[in-house]
């Protein structure tokens, strides 16, 4: 399934929950492979609990991306972007209006068009991690909440961050 094509991959949602029973075909794939699991998706991958992966977030992600060779973007309040070396990164940016539904669809959208432009696959990453969550944090700023900040509004906030950090 995962080796079918090599491009690279990015797998989030749903994908993450049916890449359970596959996760030793991760480690033959020459391609790029990112996950971008929450930390109940990634429990799932693990079979830790989420209690253990909030405990330990570094430690996991490193040890499963450094197993499987792969990306992982472990999401949540601090996100920690690994590579498959061990690097770590940490994205501080975005606000709890991130956590519902859409908003990860946002995020590998992001994630997608920012690895399209770049050879370096973590500072892509990395940036399109810290697009995403500047722009719900602008949002939140100017007038949004964070319960009624929406996926479409991230979306359409883009162009906004986009022009306020290129400025």
């Amino acid at each position: 399934m995962v080796r079918e094509k090599e491009t690279p991959l990015l797998i989030d949602a749903d994908g993450l929950y049916l890449l359970k029973d596959s996760l030793e075909e991760l480690k033959k794939r020459t391609a790029p492979t990112v996950l971008t699991p929450h930390p109940g998706e990634f429990a799932h991958l693990t079979g830790r609990s989420i209690k253990e992966i909030l405990l330990s977030p570094f430690s996991y992600s490193r040890e499963f991306a450094e197993h499987y060779g792969v990306h992982l973007i472990l999401k949540g309040p601090s996100t920690v972007i690994t590579a498959p070396d061990g690097e770590q990164r940490v994205d501080h940016t975005g606000n709890d209006g991130l956590a519902k539904g859409g908003s990860g669809d946002v995020l590998s959208g992001i994630l997608l068009s920012m690895m399209m432009q770049t050879e370096n696959l973590m500072d892509a990453l990395s940036n399109g991690c810290v697009l995403h969550g500047y722009t719900a944090d602008l949002l939140v700023q100017d007038g949004h909440s964070k319960v009624d900040l929406l996926a479409t509004d991230v979306i359409e906030g883009l162009s906004r961050t986009f022009r306020t950090v290129s400025s």
